[in-house]
């Protein structure tokens, strides 16, 4: 509950103020279970590795040396399972003194969308198998290998629909 007390605090509202305006069994379940999960590290550590943001700012390193394709597994939706991918990689010259590192993937396990979306894989075979792509686009400097630009975007889709798509894009500065 120190986590919680310290960060709430910094925006002028308590714990307490919170359970004073929220009042009833529902809102305490919900603030028990709030506390419950941000005590857990595990927990707390797979619910942040399953964002979009940590995957794009936190990429493995290994994934810039490699020259053919591979397989990899992503987090399309928080909160769900990680979905075995194909990644390719690319690079070309993204302008003045600036290097694009571009990783294309596609599911390649046999999971239907609607596992994906309830976070449950059922291990089965499925005729229709789930459809999605992640692009992971990484604009660096030649000269200081900084990172100038991170673009990310992931869709899911069970054959020609889209049902689920995700982009972020973090710039420098």
């Amino acid at each position: 509950m120190q986590i919680i007390k310290k960060s709430l605090t910094l925006s002028s509202i308590s714990v307490k103020d919170l359970e004073e305006f929220y009042v009833g069994e529902v809102s305490q379940n919900y603030m028990n279970i709030f506390e419950r999960n941000i005590k857990d590290e595990s927990f707390l550590l797979q619910q942040f590795q399953s964002t979009l943001l940590f995957q794009t700012l936190f990429p493995k390193i290994d994934w810039f040396q490699k020259k053919t394709k591979w397989k990899e597994p992503f987090y399309f939706l928080q909160n769900s399972f990680p979905v075995q991918c194909e990644i390719n990689i690319g690079q070309k010259n993204g302008g003045e003194n600036t290097v694009l590192t571009i990783l294309n993937g596609k599911i390649s396990e046999l999971c239907t969308s609607q596992e994906i979306l309830r976070g449950i894989n059922l291990k089965e075979k499925t005729s229709e198998p789930a459809s999605g792509n992640i692009v992971l686009e990484y604009t660096t400097n030649i000269k200081n290998k900084n990172l100038l630009q991170a673009k990310a975007s992931v869709s899911l889709s069970p054959e020609e629909a889209l049902i689920h798509q995700h982009r972020i894009n973090i710039t420098q500065g």
